[in-house]
């Protein structure tokens, strides 16, 4: 058991600029609920100590507005991280109940580094966390040059509170960074740059801290990288992939054992575009094409799964794990319903996850026609089947991930002031069959850019 304070007072301190997963495989409701009871899985719930998690009738459609929390859960309950704006909130779940609870809330950067956070990684050890955001550009010659730029901030891990300590932070000369990802070795970090066009790679020291610039690569090929969206790393840190929405192509790359990039041959794979010409004229005056946002390698190496935001639907690529190479298209699918894109275009696909633990499952996020949908993986030919499109809880959802135990998905919806849109988190429980039922919704309290979740030591 683990018992946390009810508020981390957290002294944030400039420097230089200079899993154990769980092996339970997703349930149903009723086994957890048999599970919880069979073997004790919260004590406290058990004994009736005032500090059990509540189980009170609840509406999971009211956003809860939640305050920090000393609950006792069980100690291998995991750690959320929900970053945006200039805070990194702190949550742990519940994974009986399907409920938040609110550890801390800091500020990600000092104040001489306002700029929000874009998306988040942990290092193998889970000892430091790492954020991507942007920071002033304090280097413009007669005002020359982008007002901010791109920049990774390195933060340590307490292992018994999940609290964070800001390290320090290393700038990239590009603006509009989208994403990053964290290398097997835990010694270079890759970051997509949107506005930019390039994807850079930083090297991180051993105390933790972000290094430098290392590499960065503004073409594949012939092609410049424009409005590079996600950084995908193979499970062996081999091979780098870079969706470009703008380019209309994913770029393919080689890491040299020093991190360095090298374009891979051939050095971009393409989605085939099935937008019609009257869809041009989708909100936001989406452009043509397809439109690549991100892409998820399923795990058996043998298909890769590439969402395309523009229009709304997902290519399945046959792929080739020991050559890093995205092959042939299998399928092109709406990533909603034919009869809901029919009606409204989907023009702002987000996310695509795996299942962490069932193969056979593919996640995807809308934003246009705001949904979650769950499809079935066809191991044989790669196809998918559409389980499910779950729109209870679902406003604009950005990102989202899985629990390490993959019982339960967490979707950060992110908020706007134009047009209105809370910033919520919805917390839904996984079926055997993939299918999602909310058991929570809270209001985050700040911007719900990306969700990353870990079990501590």
């Amino acid at each position: 058991m683990r018992r946390i304070s009810l508020v981390f007072a957290i002294a944030l301190g400039c420097s230089s600029s200079s899993g154990k997963k769980q092996d339970a495989a997703v349930t149903s409701d009723a086994a957890v609920d048999a599970a919880a009871a069979s073997d004790g899985a919260i004590d406290a719930a058990q004994d009736g100590s005032p500090d059990a998690p509540p189980d009170l009738p609840r509406d999971n459609n009211a956003a809860e507005a939640l305050t920090p929390s000393d609950a006792t859960l069980p100690g291998n309950s995991p750690f959320v991280y929900i970053g945006g704006s200039n805070e990194i909130r702190v949550f742990q779940l519940d994974t009986v109940g399907g409920r938040l609870f609110p550890r801390s809330a800091i500020a990600s950067m000092p104040p001489t580094i306002p700029l929000g956070g874009l998306y988040g990684a942990i290092d193998s050890k889970k000892r430091f966390f790492y954020t991507l955001h942007d920071v002033p550009n304090t280097n413009r010659p007669d005002g020359m040059g982008p007002a901010n730029v791109a920049a990774v901030s390195a933060l340590s891990i307490n292992p018994t509170t999940g609290a964070l300590t800001y390290l320090n932070t290393t700038p990239i000369t590009l603006s509009g960074a989208a994403h990053l990802a964290l290398h097997p070795s835990d010694r270079t970090l890759y970051v997509s740059v949107f506005t930019g066009g390039a994807v850079t790679a930083l090297s991180v020291n051993l105390d933790g801290t972000v290094g430098s610039v290392i590499d960065q690569e503004t073409m594949a090929g012939a092609k410049a990288l424009r409005e590079a969206h996600q950084a995908v790393l193979d499970d062996k840190g081999r091979f780098l992939f870079v969706p470009c929405r703008a380019g209309g192509f994913v770029a393919q790359f080689k890491i040299a054992g020093d991190g360095t990039l090298s374009e891979n041959d051939p050095p971009f794979a393409e989605p085939a575009s099935v937008m019609r010409a009257s869809d041009a004229g989708v909100p936001g005056n989406i452009p043509l094409g397809p439109g690549p946002r991100h892409m998820a390698l399923h795990p058996d190496g043998k298909f890769a799964y590439l969402l395309n935001e523009n229009e709304g639907t997902v290519t399945v690529f046959a792929y080739d794990a020991a050559a890093g190479k995205l092959g042939a298209v299998v399928e092109t699918i709406s990533s909603v319903p034919t009869e809901v894109a029919t009606a409204t275009p989907e023009w702002a696909a987000a996310h695509v996850l795996v299942h962490p633990k069932d193969k056979t499952l593919l996640y995807v996020s809308n934003r246009g026609n705001p949904s979650i949908d769950v499809f079935k993986i066809d191991l044989a030919t790669g196809g998918l089947t559409r389980v499910q499109h779950q729109t209870e809880g679902v406003y604009f959802p950005r990102d989202f991930e899985f629990d390490p135990s993959g019982k339960f998905l967490i979707v950060a919806n992110q908020g706007s002031a134009n047009p209105p849109r809370p910033n919520l988190l919805g917390v839904y429980r996984i079926a055997l069959d993939g299918k999602l039922t909310l058991t929570q919704t809270v209001d985050a309290q700040a911007a719900a850019q990306y969700v990353v979740m870990v079990n501590l030591p």
